[in-house]
């Protein structure tokens, strides 16, 4: 199970995304994509340890 955070910063990320892209853009949705992906949540992890080591 994900922590708050993870999920939060995984929603602010899409939000991102879509402020600059367009609620339904091809990137909006390659983005949620990747994130939906074990892949992202290798990409989630390594951002939220960046930002606490900060």
């Amino acid at each position: 199970m994900h922590s708050v955070s993870y999920e939060k910063f995984k929603s602010q990320l899409i939000h991102s995304f879509q402020e600059a892209y367009g609620n339904e853009a091809p990137e909006v949705k390659e983005c949620r994509r990747i994130l939906e992906s074990p892949v992202g949540e290798v990409i989630i992890r390594a951002a939220l340890l960046a930002a606490s080591k900060k």
